[in-house]
């Protein structure tokens, strides 16, 4: 039982400081600007040959901050369900109403896989992606 409960506390412990690529979640922006979610999210998972690089994949590039916030900020996604009910990409301040946040969570019947397809977000980078919307996107 001893066992047990030290494996246990090994896995909670792993699950609670890593995240994707192994990185801690210690330091995590509270106040999270464009420039986080570019550097700790989409150039390690989104913007990877054949995703959402210079190619585009779903009309979406995220390779740096600059084209990220062009393409991401108050824009309709090319995803034929999310377009047909007007769903924008990312609406600052409206999390909940932002399709980005949808992709990274539980998209609903006929607007694709989760992404990123490879490796999923954990729990403390959609935290992060989310509070960035929800303060505004900036």
């Amino acid at each position: 039982v001893r066992g047990h409960r030290q494996i246990r506390q090994l896995v909670c412990l792993a699950v609670i400081t890593t995240a994707c690529g192994g990185e801690t979640v210690d330091g995590m922006p509270e106040n999270p600007t464009i420039e986080d979610v570019q550097s700790l999210i989409f150039d390690k998972t989104c913007s990877q040959s054949g995703c959402h690089d210079m190619t585009g994949f779903g009309g979406l590039s995220l390779t740096d901050v600059m084209t990220s916030r062009d393409q991401l900020i108050d824009q309709l996604s090319d995803n034929e369900t999310a377009r047909n009910s007007g769903l924008l990409r990312v609406v600052p301040g409206r999390p909940d109403d932002s399709f980005l946040i949808r992709k990274v969570t539980a998209p609903t019947l006929g607007e694709g896989l989760p992404m990123p397809i490879e490796r999923k977000l954990t729990k403390p980078y959609i935290d992060l992606m989310r509070r960035w919307v929800e303060q505004g996107a900036l």
